[in-house]
């Protein structure tokens, strides 16, 4: 799976995901769903920020998230690979998130989302 590639000091781009699953598209749309993410360095287990994502197109009902940088998250980030973990939190109930992608005429999928973190020049 090809990394969202971010640049270190950036507060910018946001991420758009849509979450589905054998069934098709997951309904977000009730009140008390909730979709959270962490973000952390490749290969360690120290949570670097963590967020709520926002539900778009039709709140919830088409599964879009939207992941948003607060303007500190990626300040002084050291380049390199990280990885985000999505969560769905019916009312309570934890689903994580795993990420599809096509390889040639197969879908295989990764429990986490990459990232490449470019220094600023």
């Amino acid at each position: 799976m090809n990394p969202w590639i971010l640049h270190s000091n950036d507060d910018k781009p946001s991420g758009w995901f849509q979450l589905s699953n054998d069934d098709g598209v997951i309904d977000l749309s009730d009140a008390d769903t909730v979709v959270t993410w962490k973000f952390r360095a490749k290969e360690t287990t120290t949570v670097l920020s963590t967020g709520t994502a926002t539900k778009v197109k039709g709140d919830g009902v088409t599964g879009w998230v939207q992941l948003d940088w607060s303007d500190d998250e990626l300040a002084d980030l050291t380049g390199g690979f990280y990885e985000i973990e999505l969560s769905i939190s019916f009312d309570g109930a934890i689903q994580t998130v795993n990420f599809y992608y096509a390889v040639g005429d197969t879908t295989d999928h990764e429990e986490t989302m990459p990232v490449l973190v470019r220094e600023d020049f």
